[in-house]
């Protein structure tokens, strides 16, 4: 699969990163994350014309790739409703989470980061560049809502 298979390639990058978010003991978003910016620089810069269709990319190809990164976000979002779990549950001493290892709150944060990452890469290397962008705002409007709040 490579640049020359477009089609080929966003399809089983999107898989990959499916798999990742299925994997047992714990999600894998650092590797998703990496499959994804890695499909994106091979894809390079692509531009979708007014109807949002590409000549090189099948509408299918985008659908996958569009229905992936929803699911990475959904990841995204269970990890960040983990991290605040255990941000309340946890005692002055750090955080612990079940598996008993101080500090998972910035695994937690991290893994969260990792699939939103993920899930905008995915979105770039099939051309939807805006839909990125967005998600990527409403993230940063999310973190910086508790910020704000905490201000006199």
């Amino acid at each position: 699969v490579t640049a020359a298979t477009p089609n080929a390639l966003l399809t089983a990058t999107a898989l990959l990163c499916l798999v990742c978010t299925q994997l047992s003991p714990s999600p894998k978003g650092s590797l998703a994350n990496r499959a994804a910016k890695a499909c994106a620089a091979k894809m390079g810069v692509i531009i979708l014309g007014s109807d949002g269709t590409s000549a090189d990319i099948v509408d299918a190809a985008i659908a996958v790739n569009e229905l992936v990164a929803e699911r990475l976000l959904k990841e995204a979002s269970k990890s960040v409703t983990l991290l605040n779990t255990n941000a309340t549950a946890s005692t002055s001493g750090g955080m612990v989470a079940s598996s008993g290892k101080r500090n998972s709150g910035y695994s937690q944060a991290s893994l969260h980061m990792e699939f939103v990452e993920a899930a905008t890469w995915l979105l770039r290397s099939c051309g939807r560049h805006e839909r990125a962008i967005d998600v990527l705002h409403a993230r940063l409007q999310q973190h910086r809502a508790p910020e704000s709040a905490k201000q006199p």
